[in-house]
């Protein structure tokens, strides 16, 4: 599992990571291994340490172990399904899910789904930069992608409704989507 590639995965689909009932990684796919290489870049750990997949490993089982630890319990011991909500001050955010599943040799095994989480401020600028989009159209367009109607921003940014529309239509331009619906679920 250590070099399992994610062909045919969902671009979005979370990280795995495997650990025994001691907190020794068994396993990782390669999205949890870039996540886990990226919070450790911003920790200071040199590149050419994680060279080694022993290395890694180690990394990556020290590292859920004290995000999931908080108690001196092992995996076995917390309650699951556990999630853990990860913020890293370089702004990195995991959203850690531990689930407990049977191993071929009857020993229960700690199962982590790694998922990436993007802070609102950061998916707005990656957008605007991404689409070309002002800073009203940044708003309007985290506004509407949260659900809220046309009518309902406007309000919100203090513009009359025809000008919410008018940002709408600019935007579906923009995005080069068909419509309202499409533009909701930008990724």
């Amino acid at each position: 599992m250590s070099h399992c590639p994610d062909k045919g995965a969902a671009p979005d689909a979370p990280g795995v990571v495997v650990m025994n009932h001691d907190g020794h990684v068994l396993g990782i796919d390669r999205r949890a291994r870039t996540v886990f290489f990226q919070v450790g870049m911003y920790e200071g750990v040199r590149w050419s340490a994680f060279a080694e997949p022993s290395a890694l490993l180690e990394y990556v089982s020290m590292r859920l172990w004290k995000i999931f630890n908080g108690r001196e319990q092992s995996p076995s011991e917390i309650g699951l399904p556990a999630v853990a909500i990860f913020s890293h001050r370089a702004g990195i955010v995991l959203k850690l899910t531990g689930h407990q599943a049977p191993g071929e040799s009857g020993e229960d095994l700690f199962v982590v789904l790694v998922e990436q989480l993007e802070p609102e401020a950061f998916l707005r600028a990656r957008l605007m930069y991404r689409y070309g989009l002002t800073p009203r159209e940044g708003e309007l367009l985290m506004l509407l992608r949260s659900g809220q109607s046309v009518a309902q921003t406007g309000k919100e940014l203090g513009i009359s409704l025809p000008t919410a529309k008018t940002y709408a239509r600019n935007l579906i331009d923009k995005l080069e989507v068909t419509g309202l619906r499409a533009l909701r679920t930008i990724p």
